[in-house]
């Protein structure tokens, strides 16, 4: 306990000297100043999604349908009476929207050869039944496409109305989907064409995940609310997800401090007075490394807690609560949201962790903090773009690359450049490659004043 509380002892000191540092003090107030930077954009993006968002009114709606009914009788094409005959019919009860009404209308002029059974489906059209409609759908379908005409049924056992901006029917729509790109694959698979294994467990999993939530009534499902950069759609969640895209610059900042921590006692002339501690040398140096990581992580728990704030200012707090849900195992299982973008930042921190103990290596060897911090960031923002270029030549043995293992979160997606990366692969490596840098500057550290007759 005594080693341990000097141990502590030495890494206060070493952050009682960052703290104490003006750069410092910018460092983390430029932290503050581009989360909001990043709320601002996002503010921009919903004004201008919805600025670009058009719904047609009735009265343009009315202008297009009789634009076509022009159209299709002044040339007269092929099909053109059932068109026109389609067109008045809208027209004349005022179906506009492109809901289940609009879909039975064309069904009902294109497909339906029975006159009777034409008749009566307007009929159910003009009182807005849909359960007949969708009832004459199950009856008309063929026999082998039971995935197809699900959602018919389930929406009439369960008497829920086809309406998009109803959660539940969606869901069901998705469910529905799935179900039958799913039976599609399976067919094939059974014909003895081959298909795309990660796409195929994909369908499975998502059937599997949303038939679970439509059976414990989860219209809302935080999985479905990541990335607007991505979707478009801007939430809570959805910004609160991209703000880990803040953490590149978390991590200039961090390479910054771990390439400086070392180089800057032998430029400042400091290293002597410094080792005249009566404290081992590698555990001085252990305790820089220590300070500079941590500190480190303090700035991305920081960046953390003020990307949730300002989301929540921002974008409301509905759903606060809501889970990240997730098939593990052949099980459906859920964490809360907070925990589940928690977890992102800390993927994204292990590429950040990797290159500045990389720059803190370079830092303790060299002793040049401008050769350090810039391999440092060279590393951390190029190192996608070498690992692309690689990829893109089939180089295999690239994934052995300390850049093709560090974004854990496409790795854990299945988004990796090289096939069947894991993440248990990708830990491997990077503890491989860190156990090195750690190597290089504990060994540099402890060679390199000796030498010095310090």
């Amino acid at each position: 306990m005594r080693k341990l509380g000097k141990f502590i002892r030495l890494v206060q000191n070493e952050y009682i000297k960052i703290l104490k540092k003006v750069s410092t003090w910018i460092m983390l107030i430029l932290i503050l100043v581009v989360c909001v930077g990043y709320f601002g954009v996002s503010k921009i993006a919903e004004y201008q999604v919805k600025n670009n968002r058009y719904e047609m009114s009735e009265q343009d709606w009315k202008k297009q349908l009789n634009s076509n009914l022009t159209y299709a009788k002044e040339t007269k094409y092929e099909g053109w009476e059932a068109d026109v005959a389609e067109y008045q019919f809208c027209l004349d009860h005022e179906i506009f929207q492109y809901d289940w009404r609009r879909t039975a209308v064309t069904a009902v002029f294109h497909e339906v050869q029975d006159a009777a059974v034409a008749e009566s489906l307007k009929t159910a059209i003009i009182n807005e039944d849909w359960k007949a409609y969708f009832q004459y759908m199950l009856d008309a379908a063929p026999e082998g496409t039971e995935e197809d005409s699900w959602l018919y049924q389930y929406c009439i056992d369960h008497n829920l109305k086809p309406d998009q901006e109803d959660a539940t029917y969606r869901l069901a729509a998705q469910l529905s989907t799935a179900k039958a790109e799913l039976a599609s694959m399976e067919q094939q698979k059974g014909n003895g064409v081959s298909v795309d294994a990660n796409k195929y467990q994909k369908l499975k999993d998502n059937v599997q995940l949303y038939t679970y939530r439509l059976d414990h009534s989860i219209t809302f499902d935080v999985s479905e609310n990541t990335g607007w950069f991505n979707s478009g759609i801007l939430n809570f969640w959805t910004v609160f997800s991209d703000s880990y895209r803040v953490l590149t610059f978390v991590g200039i900042l961090m390479i910054m401090v771990c390439g400086a921590i070392v180089s800057s006692e032998f430029s400042q002339g400091t290293i002597k007075f410094l080792l005249i501690n009566p404290a081992k040398r590698w555990k001085i140096l252990a305790a820089k490394y220590v300070t500079a990581i941590t500190f480190g992580y303090c700035m991305l728990l920081l960046t953390y807690l003020l990307s949730g704030l300002g989301s929540m200012l921002l974008f409301g707090t509905d759903n606060l609560g809501a889970q990240y849900f997730y098939v593990s195992s052949g099980a459906v299982k859920s964490m809360p949201g907070f925990v589940y973008i928690l977890r992102n930042y800390m993927l994204s921190s292990v590429n950040i962790l990797v290159m500045s103990s990389l720059a803190f290596a370079i830092s303790s060897l060299v002793r040049n903090t401008a050769l350090s911090v810039g391999i440092g960031m060279g590393a951390m923002l190029g190192g996608s773009l070498i690992v692309t270029i690689l990829s893109a030549f089939r180089l295999d043995w690239a994934r052995f690359l300390i850049f093709s293992n560090t974004d854990l979160i496409a790795i854990s997606q299945g988004n990796s450049a090289f096939m069947g990366q894991t993440v248990g692969f990708a830990l491997c490596v990077l503890g491989v490659h860190l156990f090195i840098f750690q190597g290089i500057g504990i060994l540099s550290g402890l060679v390199i004043p000796k030498l010095m007759n310090v």
